[in-house]
């Protein structure tokens, strides 16, 4: 039963008993991620979007934050849901208590788990109530934290724990007869690398240009490019992303293992993505497609839906990949990455498989912004959101910048959005939804996930809104000396 994405149906899975619900977003990634990306634990607030369930009366909200997250930004959304529900915000505000436990290299669930004293409060706040917990990601640590308080996993299981891997999950694709590019998986060392890739490069002739993929990393970190020498017989090159020292990337690639695989190359190259959900009957759903877009090995948003020239294929491989998911027991949310190569002679597209995220990705919480703003549903057959036969479109972006932005109080940019009539209209069904707004202090930056009934509509609402974000940081910049201004930079999507 699909509880995530309809209001209808979370109430018809809990039940309609009193309900707590735990909002644990807890980025649990690997090693490398954690240590070189400072950003991490903002992203916690990616998963405000509960928010939209306290439109049933029965359910509360405890939200798990990790300490020093700002609880005023919880407001922004929560007055975004209470216009859209046409409710007072004291009266939602009353269905929500937050929780911050310390920041742990391992993450917010082992965080949680590893302090008592925290496990306790929580125990607390939630009085013996029922109560279930929606995970950003489901692990060893949330499993611990739902056995420990008797609460159940709205979505994921032990199958996603066991399978939530680079090697796992293209031995999955394999297995679902979904085309990988020419690699191996379970490679532990550099030494085993330079032979798989010496055997590959003679006999699969697969080129000299390797990519090195360690299992439980992401967002850019713990990726090796490797290039042969003439020979075949040597790593003439070995580039590691984000500047990790050779050692750690060595270290961690003996501990998590790694993918193998062959350097697609090709003028034109996309990175779409599909979002599905398993229910616990074991029924597979497309949930939504993605074109993702990727600046070198920065994540930068995506546009719904994805390319027509390859989204009907990307629905079928997403769906044979899903359905060997099914039988292995994996249960919940997900995400499958391909790439698509295109062919410029028969100006077709191939897709490979890239990356099966068995977690709430960086596309679920502008999906789910978009889906409960605009009431629409998914429609199979065109592959949009749909209501009324009106058809909805979103890009999000994470990369909203500009050097002086931290110089910008929050608050002052929210309200400029509503002034310029920027912010998401109920009315209209269109505008920006603001996230990611605990960047702006320590990065400079925010997202936006901005919302229309067409493409162009979107691009010029992105237009507006960088021109605003301009015009604030130049009015601001003003009030510095010339020893005190930072670089000019334009902003950047």
């Amino acid at each position: 039963m699909n509880h995530l994405t309809d209001l209808g149906l979370i109430a018809e899975t809990i039940g309609r008993q009193p309900t707590t619900v735990v909002v644990l977003p807890s980025i649990s990634l690997g090693y490398l991620t954690r240590r070189f990306r400072p950003d991490l634990d903002n992203f916690e607030e990616t998963f405000l979007f509960h928010l939209f369930w306290l439109a049933k009366s029965n359910i509360e909200l405890i939200f798990i934050f990790t300490e020093g997250f700002d609880k005023h930004l919880i407001d922004h959304s929560l007055y975004t849901v209470a216009q859209h529900l046409n409710t007072k915000q004291s009266s939602l505000r009353s269905r929500i208590q937050i929780l911050t436990v310390p920041s742990s290299q391992e993450g917010l669930s082992a965080s949680l788990y590893q302090s008592p004293q925290h496990l306790e409060q929580l125990a607390t706040l939630l009085n013996h109530r029922q109560a279930v917990i929606s995970a950003w990601q489901v692990g060893h640590y949330e499993i611990s934290v739902a056995q420990e308080l008797d609460c159940r996993l709205l979505s994921g299981n032990a199958a996603c724990a066991k399978y939530d891997n680079k090697s796992a999950g293209r031995k999955l694709a394999q297995a679902a007869g979904v085309a990988t590019a020419v690699g191996v998986e379970d490679i532990y060392s550099l030494t085993c690398a330079q032979k798989q890739m010496s055997l590959l490069a003679k006999q699969a002739a697969a080129g000299r240009e390797f990519i090195l993929k360690l299992n439980k990393e992401d967002g850019g970190s713990g990726i090796g490019y490797l290039k042969l020498d003439q020979s075949l017989n040597n790593i003439e090159q070995l580039t590691i992303s984000k500047n990790i020292p050779k050692a750690q990337f060595e270290q961690q690639l003996a501990v998590q293992g790694a993918v193998l695989e062959q350097m697609i190359v090709a003028d034109v190259i996309a990175v779409p993505s599909i979002k599905l959900f398993i229910s616990d009957s074991g029924e597979a759903q497309v949930l939504a497609t993605h074109d993702q877009l990727e600046d070198a090995e920065v994540y930068l948003g995506v546009h719904f839906p994805a390319n027509a020239a390859y989204r009907n294929e990307l629905i079928q491989q997403g769906l044979k990949l899903a359905k060997q998911c099914c039988k292995v027991g994996i249960r919940g949310l997900f995400s499958i990455d391909f790439l698509a190569k295109h062919n410029p002679t028969t100006g077709t597209w191939q897709l490979y498989f890239l990356e099966l995220n068995l977690r709430a990705s960086a596309t679920t919480h502008p999906y789910f912004w978009t889906k409960y703003l605009t009431g629409a549903q998914y429609n199979n057959d065109s592959g949009h959101l749909e209501k009324n036969g009106e058809q909805f479109f979103y890009n999000a972006y994470e990369h909203f910048q500009h050097p002086l932005l931290n110089t910008i109080d929050t608050q002052k940019i929210i309200r400029a959005c509503h002034e310029q009539g920027l912010s998401y209209c109920r009315q209209k069904q269109t505008g920006v939804h603001l996230h990611m707004l605990s960047m702006i202090n320590a990065f400079n930056r925010f997202g936006a996930t901005i919302i229309g009934t067409s493409q162009q509509q979107i691009e010029e609402l992105s237009t507006e809104l960088n021109t605003l974000i301009q015009k604030l940081c130049e009015q601001t910049e003003g009030h510095f000396s010339t020893d005190e201004k930072k670089p000019a930079k334009k902003l950047v999507l």
